[in-house]
C-alpha cells in the first residue's frame, strides 16, 4: 500500500489541487448561469470529464499522506483511511463527488435543481485554501481570493435576479393582462427591459410595476393569435427569445442583470414585484456584510504586506531614541545603525539567530531542513 501513496506536500499534489480549484470555480459559474439563462452547450464529454475528475479526487484522498500532531508524516494506509473517514471532509467530499448529471435528462423537470447541487463542490475549495495563509506571498493570494469571491457573488446575484424575474413572470395565474394602447411601455422583467419586444400587439402591453393592471377574472386577455398573453410573454422572454436571437440576447440579459446585481449589493437599484423586493432586501443585507468583510480584509492585507519592514523601522526608531538619551558619540551611533542595517540587508531579520524557527519544528523536519540548507557545504567536506 505505501508504494501507491501520494505525499501531501508533493509537487504533484499542488498541481492537482490547482486543477481542482479551477474546475470548482468553473462549475460555480456554470451551474447558476445554466439554471437561470441558457445551457452553455459544453457537451456530454465535458460533463463526464469533470464528473470523473471529482470522483478521482475523492478516491485519491484515501491514498494521500498527512502530518500528525508531532509533525511526522503518516504513511500507514489503514491509519490514513481511518483518519479520513472520521473527519467532516469525508462527507463533504463524498456529497460533492456525486455525479448529479447522471440523475438528470434533457426533459427532466429537476435538471435545474441538480445543477445547483453542483455548488456543493465549492466546499472543497475551503480545505485547499486553508494552506494559503501559510505560504509565501500569502497577502497577494488572499487579495486575489477576495476579488474572485466578490466577482463570484456578483455572478450568483445576477443569475438570481434573472431567475426571480422569470419565475414571477412565468407564474402569473388568475389575472388579466390589460392592453395599454396609450402607454407603449415595454414589459419589465428582473434586470432586463427590451427596447422593442416583438410579437403581435405585445408592444402595447405594460406588465411592469406600477403600471401592471391586475383584475381578478376568469377571462384571460388574448393576443390576435389566440395565445394567452402571459404564456406568450413568458416564452418570449425565456427559451424562445434566447433560441431566436442566440447569444446576443443572452449576453444582453446577463449584462443587465449583472449591473442590477452590482447596484443592489451597493444598496441602490430598484425592485418592482414583491418577489424582487424580498430578493433585493436579502441581497442588500448580504452586500452590507460583504462590504465590511472586503474593507476589513483589504486593510489587514495592506497592513501586513511588509510587516517585517515596519518592525525594522520601529526597532531602529527605539534604538535611535535610546542612543540619543545615552549621549552616545555620533560615530558610534552610526556604527550601531550600520550593524543593524547590515543584519537586515543580509538576513532580513533583527535577531541574532534568524533560523531559530528550525529548532521549534519536529526533529525529523528540522533534520530535513538542515540537510537542504547545508548540503552544498557537506559535499565540499572531505571525510
Amino acid at each position: 500500500w505505501p508504494y501507491f501513496l501520494i505525499s501531501h506536500d508533493s509537487e504533484f499534489k499542488g498541481h492537482w489541487e490547482t486543477m481542482i480549484i479551477c474546475l470548482v470555480l468553473f462549475q460555480a459559474m456554470q451551474a447558476p448561469f445554466e439554471t437561470s439563462f441558457a445551457d452553455l452547450g459544453m457537451g456530454l464529454a465535458c460533463d463526464v470529464f469533470m464528473m470523473v475528475i471529482f470522483i478521482i479526487d475523492f478516491l485519491h484522498n484515501f491514498l494521500t499522506t498527512y502530518s500528525d500532531r508531532n509533525g511526522n508524516t503518516v504513511i500507514n494506509g489503514e491509519e490514513i483511511v481511518k483518519t479520513y473517514i472520521n473527519t467532516v471532509w469525508f462527507w463533504i467530499d463524498f456529497i460533492s463527488s456525486i455525479p448529479y448529471d447522471a440523475f438528470t435528462s434533457n426533459d427532466s423537470s429537476s435538471t435545474s435543481n441538480f445543477k445547483v447541487m453542483k455548488l456543493l463542490r465549492l466546499a472543497r475549495m475551503t480545505k485547499i485554501l486553508k494552506k494559503v495563509d501559510s505560504i509565501t506571498k500569502a497577502g497577494t493570494i488572499r487579495l486575489l481570493r477576495l476579488l474572485i469571491g466578490l466577482l463570484l457573488f456578483f455572478h450568483w446575484t445576477a443569475c438570481g435576479w434573472w431567475g426571480v424575474g422569470r419565475l414571477w413572470f412565468c407564474r402569473l395565474k388568475g389575472f388579466d393582462l390589460i392592453y395599454l394602447e396609450s402607454s407603449g411601455a415595454p414589459p419589465h422583467i428582473a434586470g432586463y427591459t427590451p427596447s422593442s419586444p416583438t410579437g403581435p400587439s405585445v408592444d402595447h402591453i405594460s406588465v411592469s410595476f406600477p403600471h401592471f393592471n391586475l383584475f381578478n377574472s376568469s377571462e384571460w386577455a388574448r393576443d390576435p393569435t389566440g395565445l394567452k398573453i402571459e404564456d406568450y410573454m413568458c416564452n418570449h422572454f425565456t427559451e424562445n427569445r434566447f433560441a431566436d436571437e442566440g447569444w446576443d440576447a443572452i449576453f444582453e440579459a446577463y449584462v443587465a442583470s449583472f449591473y442590477q446585481a452590482s447596484t443592489t449589493l451597493m444598496g441602490s437599484g430598484g425592485a418592482y414585484t414583491s418577489q424582487e423586493q424580498l430578493f433585493f432586501a436579502f441581497v442588500t443585507i448580504i452586500g452590507a456584510a460583504l462590504q465590511a468583510i472586503v474593507f476589513g480584509s483589504v486593510a489587514v492585507i495592506l497592513a501586513s504586506a511588509d510587516e517585517d519592514a515596519v518592525t525594522f523601522q520601529k526597532k531602529m526608531l527605539k534604538i535611535n531614541h535610546r542612543m540619543a538619551y545615552l549621549n552616545m558619540p555620533l560615530e558610534m551611533q552610526e556604527r550601531v545603525r550600520g550593524y543593524y542595517q547590515k543584519m537586515w540587508d543580509t538576513e532580513r531579520s533583527l535577531t541574532t539567530d534568524p533560523d531559530a524557527f528550525i529548532s521549534e519544528v519536529s526533529k525529523p523536519l528540522g533534520a530535513d531542513i538542515k540537510m537542504r540548507l547545508y548540503q552544498n557545504l557537506l559535499v565540499k567536506v572531505t571525510f
